[in-house]
């Protein structure tokens, strides 16, 4: 498949409520034992991997999915082109 989807993310009000939630219904193992209570969904090599936190807005729910892409400037110029919109621009990383 072309571009597959690689990583998701859900945040919302309560991290851990989110987490428990997801982990009770789907059977879903998150550890989210790190400073942040990011809790990091284990997939066991079975789907995509992810990641379920609180939002430091309470009132900003939303759920993102990351799309691997060779060019990610060409593809945000394919998403304006149909009518998208840029949110977040390309930026490059310094490389250590």
């Amino acid at each position: 498949m072309a571009n597959p989807v690689n990583w998701f993310e859900i945040t919302g009000k309560d991290g851990k409520k989110l987490q428990d939630f997801y982990s009770g219904v789907f059977g879903w193992k998150i550890d989210a034992s790190n400073p942040m209570q990011y809790g990091i969904v284990d997939n066991e090599g079975k789907g995509i991997s992810g990641g379920i936190s609180g939002s430091p807005d309470a009132d900003h729910t939303q759920v993102t999915f990351y799309i691997a892409v060779d060019d990610p400037q060409v593809a945000l110029n394919k998403v304006e082109a149909e009518g998208g919109k840029t949110v977040v621009p390309v930026t490059r990383s310094r490389e250590w």
